[in-house]
Parts: structure tokens; sequence; C-alpha cells
């Protein structure tokens, strides 16, 4: 193999790389676009209104080891599965029952039905 092979295979290496790079730049932001617009026609074409009650899980927020700010989950059932979510909000304590909105498709997308008084 001469040194003008190995240039070329070296040169064609970096392209490659080059382009699953720029793929991956532009695709991943792209594919939660994406998601973020089927969980949002979803909740608005087959959503449902049900009760959820606010669980001991918390999710927290930011990376500051001195205030960590949480939220807590909240779960619900429908046909004897359970599913859960996050409040989002820090008006909810553990054991408070919230009116939730969910997929009848997909009932693992779902959101707090009343976000107005955050």
């Amino acid at each position: 193999m001469s040194d003008r092979d190995i240039a070329n295979q070296s040169g064609s290496r970096k392209f490659c790389f080059g382009i699953v790079v720029i793929i991956l730049i532009v695709g991943y932001p792209l594919y939660f676009l994406a998601r973020s617009g089927i969980r949002s026609y979803r909740l608005s074409s087959d959503g449902r209104i049900t009760k959820a009650v606010v669980i001991d899980e918390k999710n927290f927020t930011g990376h500051s080891p001195v205030k960590q700010q949480f939220y807590y989950s909240y779960e619900f059932f429908v046909d004897g599965e359970a599913y859960r979510g996050n409040t989002n909000s820090q008006r909810f304590n553990v054991g408070d029952s919230v009116e939730i909105r969910y997929s009848i498709s997909n009932p693992s997308y779902n959101e707090i039905a009343d976000k107005s008084s955050d």
C-alpha cells in the first residue's frame, strides 16, 4: 500500500467521522422536537382527564449542592397499570389529589391538567 492510499483512507475515515458527528448534532435536537410534538399532539387529540395522587418521589432540578430544589411525582392508574409523571411545581405535597391529562393511546404521555396557577 502506498503513502497515497494510506492518506486517502485516512481522509475518508475523517470525512465519515465528520458526517456522523454532524448527523448527531442535528439529529439529536430534531428527535426531541419531534418527540415533544408527538406528545403534545397526543395529549390534545386523545387526552383524558383523571385524578392522580402526589407521591413521595422527588425529581431534583439543577445541580446545586447548596440548594436542592425538587418537584414531587404523581401516580395514576389506567386499566390496572400504574403510570407516573412530574408535577413540575412546588405547590404540591405528598398525598395531594391532582387532575392530570393523559393520552389514551399512550398513558406515559401525561401532564398536570391545570397549569395556570404555577
